[in-house]
């Protein structure tokens, strides 16, 4: 998405595209996940891009259980690439128990209770909420350290299977 079209164009070519809400947009350059978003309607996105006129990058929120990244690399004369690396992508994120509001979960959650000015921020509006037993919430949708996401390195899961995955 470019930085110098109005937000009209930018709507019209993220509707052309075929987003629907709610998706993401980051910048196309590694801002360490400071402009990252999941936006749910327009009027959450259009302060953003233009409040911060950068590049963007539009994809769709795909909500698995997991997410991985795998480091390829391949010359264009060869037909196998190289995988460096191989890393599970843990977000930050809690679980309910029934009983705990959202801020005492974050308080006791291992990472995001280093972060309690971000967590307060990003999330003061639900503090009080009690999650239900059980209850999934993702404190940060941003897989980056930046952000509180763990990462698992997995370099022994790496072999010719997954290598023929991304020969495409």
């Amino acid at each position: 998405m470019l930085h110098d079209l109005s937000f009209e164009n930018v709507k019209k070519k993220i509707c052309e595209a075929g987003f629907n809400y709610p998706f993401i947009v980051k910048p196309d350059v590694g801002m360490k996940g400071i402009l990252f978003r999941k936006l749910k309607a327009k009027t959450s996105w259009k302060n953003i891009i233009t409040a911060y006129p950068v590049e963007y990058i539009v994809q769709d929120l795909v909500e698995m259980p997991v997410e991985v990244s795998v480091f390829y690399y391949r010359h264009p004369t060869q037909k196998k690439g190289v995988i460096t690396g191989f890393i599970q992508k843990e977000l930050l994120e809690v679980y309910g128990d029934g009983k705990s509001t959202l801020w005492e979960l974050i308080c006791k959650h291992p990472r995001a209770k280093h972060r309690l000015e971000e967590m307060k921020h990003r999330h003061e509006h639900r503090l009080d909420r009690v999650l239900s037993d059980g209850q999934h919430f993702y404190l940060s949708y941003a897989g980056n350290h930046n952000r509180g996401a763990r990462f698992i390195n997995l370099e022994k899961e790496i072999d010719d299977r997954l290598l023929k995955c991304l020969m495409i």
